[in-house]
């Protein structure tokens, strides 16, 4: 029994760190100009959705300083 666990090898395991297959760092301009709109509509609601939220401020502090 002695004589197989010296002859066994015990192999450590270590996770790759980067990817298996290599990346292409290339993006084409179809996709970069999609990317770009994607962007800019999320900027857009956000500020679509600021403004109502002003907008509903402005509306209820009126409200209350027409009803004193």
């Amino acid at each position: 029994m002695t004589q197989k666990q010296n002859q066994c090898k015990v192999y450590e395991f270590t996770p790759r760190k980067g990817p298996k297959l290599k990346t292409v760092k290339y993006i084409s301009p179809e996709k970069k100009e999609l990317t770009k709109q994607r962007v800019q509509a999320k900027r857009d609601k956000m500020h679509f959705l600021a403004g109502v939220g002003v907008l509903l401020i402005i509306a209820t502090a009126l409200t209350f300083l027409s009803l004193r």
